[in-house]
């Protein structure tokens, strides 16, 4: 039985490996990197309000492509409508794009996001949670968190007690 292992336990019976972690060149930048997502076989990092495309061929990190309106709390890459959107979440709203190169800047109060029911799903500071059918679209306010400002600091899908994928926030408490 193993207790602290950084292998995949999740399949009763099976174990698998972790995650193959990659050292990649150093950002010549002081900030420290919000969030990191793929899209397209390219890897993007935002570090302070930068956002920056791995180049692997020389292991470097470019210059940047992107200027967020704030620093990244989040990113996602979900197929939504038959597009996929790679997005940023940060303190003044998000940022998001479908090939790396054009970005558009929204100011909807978001700050970490998820994908789940074919939606993307939202997290605000005030722990409003919203969802829109893309990130182009309107947003609609479904839940709130009964906890005062900050407390939620992520949103993921994970199975549910009967087996079902289901939404969470992560809190403080």
């Amino acid at each position: 039985r193993m207790w602290y292992s950084t292998s995949h336990l999740r399949i009763s019976g099976h174990r698998t490996l972790p995650d193959l972690v990659t050292t990649t060149a150093a950002f010549a930048l002081p900030q420290r990197v919000g969030a990191i997502a793929d899209l397209a076989d390219e890897v993007y990092a935002a570090a302070g309000v930068k956002v920056h495309k791995y180049t692997f061929n020389t292991d470097t990190w470019g210059t940047a492509v992107a200027t967020l309106p704030a620093e990244a709390t989040d990113a996602i890459r979900t197929r939504l409508g038959g597009t996929v959107y790679l997005v940023f979440a940060h303190t003044g709203g998000y940022s998001y794009t479908t090939d790396g190169s054009s970005w558009t800047d929204r100011t909807e109060d978001i700050e970490y996001l998820a994908e789940w029911d074919d939606r993307i799903w939202g997290l605000d500071n005030a722990g409003q949670l919203r969802w829109a059918f893309d990130p182009t679209g309107a947003w609609t306010n479904d839940a709130q968190l009964p906890l005062e400002d900050g407390a939620g600091k992520d949103l993921f899908v994970a199975r549910s007690p009967d087996g079902e994928p289901v939404l969470y926030a992560s809190t403080k408490v």
